[in-house]
């Protein structure tokens, strides 16, 4: 198989698709490209949406908390990762 700019892209080395298609044309998968912008957009939410927003983002918390306490236990209690 050979990628656009003619370099030959082998398909028994165990790299996935992804991998392969950035081998062959030199980037590396995973990193970010250093073209890329970052989009800054500024919200106003109304006093309605503020509540509904904070309220997402407490959940969210208390369900992030929850599940890193219970990776701790299981560790601290009984060695194993989750």
């Amino acid at each position: 198989m050979r990628s656009q700019s003619g370099a030959a892209i082998s398909t028994n080395d165990g790299l996935n698709k992804i991998e392969r298609v950035c081998q062959a044309v030199g980037i590396r998968p995973g990193y970010p490209n250093h073209h890329e912008r970052i989009e800054r957009i500024r919200l106003y939410p109304t006093a309605r949406q503020k509540d509904a927003l904070r309220f997402m983002l407490d959940v969210t918390r208390q369900l992030y908390n929850a599940l890193l306490q219970e990776r701790r236990d299981a560790y601290r209690f009984n060695k194993v990762r989750l």
